[in-house]
């Protein structure tokens, strides 16, 4: 018959069973369950219980994760959305019913987490409780008995007294981190050490059970999204006014803090070549009416208030578009317009949508913040959507506003307005063929189009986008971040192992003192080879034979 180490009990030794109870002291030949039997005695919902349960839950949580990469979500690809279920509409019928379109919100995705969570709680709690029993019992006083069989024993004798051997003796073990229990009234008693491999291993999954509830609290009553700020413009923190929100699954009303944020000025500097060598984008937080916080918002230095982190993510420049119908003499159209670098000849782009006017009306708009006039030549030369007639472009380097102009492409029909879409693209599917283009500049005449409608381009300042979100988790997901490491560190450099010391006197009768030790190792039972002989030769220098008194070397025995 053998244990959990592998080691064979002798014919006369019961199998190890669970824990007895504390009143009940183990005898010196009792060997302690390794690993320690966390769940021995529970009954029922073993499988449950079992690590084996958490990792499947882990695996298929894995997976679940690794469907947005082949579905589009809604949340952040819409248009990619819209396009499967016009392309299968039976197919994306299924996905939605199963909630593929938007896998982290899906019930079924939050039952496998908290699935997960129960799990690992009902793994940890009585593995925890195992341990905290196990290393308060493992070097309590032993019961007398005989020295167990273990693979390292040693034996000496020495002159020294039996109780000054044991003041030589336990005092060293002590320094060398060993936890020495009390002796029984045979000179009996057992040492430890490693134990703290254990709990750096509960360490490590408790941490991990925190870091995934950290991660669970984010989800459920987090949020995410980016606000765009004009500069000498409020930002209201709610809903509506963000862009590509990822609302809280729970509690989105009291999520918000509805805090108001202005811009009052943006810098940036540039190099050379046009790219940003520094931007910072100076900010007031306005809470009930009053300033609450003033500050300057730089990269990977971000505003938090009231648990709403704003970070700086990107800039750019924002043109105060008025459209007015002439017949009415109303303005159609007066805001600002977000003009997102990237576009054809190095310019910028914006859209503008007016559906209150029939036919519907939109405007494609290509900002230069230095535009410079092209030959029909140059102009063929770029072969893009523009055009060789479109004689535009933005000059190469910064893009600093010594000569701003914004041209324009019309576009009449329906503007899709049914659907979701986002702020800045303009759906042409229903719009057709540009009806009539037109260039404006800060501050100039309107331009007046072939059906009447009057564009002028009032005034240019920057804006800045912030990232935006709530994270009530990141002080969980942090701490466990660290204590991930902690628990780590015990895990892999230290190894359990454990020691029974028997001091008494010969019993031959004759005046002197035998010394026998047994050594067992957990972990790394080949190391512990050379360990033992090591701690046998240094205890024996402390507690030596001695030739006058009968004892010679020869009567030192060990066994491995």
């Amino acid at each position: 018959m053998t244990d959990n180490s592998g080691k064979t009990l002798t014919p006369d030794k019961p199998p190890e069973k669970a824990e007895a109870r504390p009143s009940e002291p183990d005898g010196f030949s009792h060997l302690p369950p390794t690993p320690m039997r966390a769940m021995q005695r529970l009954g029922g919902w073993r499988a449950l219980r079992s690590m084996r349960t958490a990792i499947w839950l882990l695996l298929a949580l894995v997976a679940a994760t690794l469907l947005p990469t082949l579905v589009p979500q809604e949340l952040a690809n819409p248009q990619g959305v819209r396009d499967w279920k016009e392309k299968w509409p039976a197919f994306s019928d299924i996905l939605e019913r199963l909630h593929l379109f938007d896998v982290f919100s899906a019930p079924w995705f939050v039952a496998i987490y908290a699935a997960l969570l129960v799990v690992l709680v009902l793994c940890l709690v009585p593995r925890t409780r195992a341990f905290v029993r196990q290393v308060r019992r493992a070097v309590r006083r032993p019961g007398e008995g005989a020295l167990p069989d273990v693979a390292l024993q040693a034996e000496w004798v020495t002159a020294l007294p039996a109780e000054e051997a044991a003041r030589r003796v336990v005092p060293y073990l002590r320094r060398r981190r060993w936890r020495v229990g009390k002796a029984n009234a045979a000179g009996q008693c057992v040492a430890e050490k490693g134990a703290a491999r254990e709990g750096g291993s509960l360490l490590f999954h408790w941490s991990f059970l925190v870091l995934m509830a950290g991660l669970f609290v984010s989800a459920m009553f987090g949020w995410s999204g980016y606000a765009v700020l004009v500069e000498g413009r409020e930002w209201v923190e709610t809903p509506m006014s963000i862009i590509q929100y990822d609302p809280p699954v729970f509690f989105e009303d009291s999520a918000h803090r509805e805090f108001t944020l202005t811009l009052d000025t943006f810098d940036v500097r540039y190099r050379d070549d046009g790219s940003a060598a520094d931007f910072v984008a100076s900010v007031r937080v306005a809470d009930e009416g009053e300033t609450v916080i003033a500050k300057e918002v730089r990269v990977n230095d971000p505003l938090d208030y009231r648990g709403v982190k704003a970070y700086l993510h990107s800039f750019g420049w924002a043109a105060r578009i008025v459209v007015t119908d002439p017949v009415s003499g109303d303005e159609v159209f007066d805001d600002w317009v977000i003009l997102e670098p990237g576009g054809p000849r190095n310019m910028h782009t914006g859209v503008v949508k007016i559906p209150s006017i029939r036919p519907q009306a939109g405007l494609e708009l290509f900002f230069a913040p230095t535009g410079v006039v092209l030959t029909q030549e140059q102009a063929a030369a770029f072969d893009d959507e523009l055009g060789p007639n479109v004689l535009l472009a933005q000059r190469p380097g910064p893009p600093t506003p010594d000569a701003p102009v914004v041209y324009f492409r019309e576009y009449r029909g329906n503007l899709g307005l049914d659907r979701p879409q986002p702020i800045g693209v303009l759906d042409k599917s229903r719009l057709g063929d540009p009806v009539d283009i037109g260039a404006v500049t800060p501050g100039g005449n309107a331009f007046e189009l072939e059906d009447g409608l009057e564009v002028s381009f009032r005034e240019l300042r920057q804006y800045s986008r912030l990232q935006v979100k709530r994270d009530p988790g990141l002080g969980l997901v942090a701490a466990a971040g660290v204590l991930l490491l902690v628990g780590l560190v015990p895990s892999l450099y230290l190894a359990r192992r454990r020691l029974w010391i028997w001091i008494r006197p010969d019993p031959d009768g004759q005046e002197r003192t035998v010394i026998t030790l047994g050594g067992l190792a957990y972990q790394r039972k080949e190391a512990f080879n050379g360990e033992f002989e090591d701690l046998r030769r240094r205890l024996e220098a402390l507690a030596p034979t001695d030739a006058d008194s009968g004892a010679t070397p020869n009567e030192s025995r060990e066994s491995t």
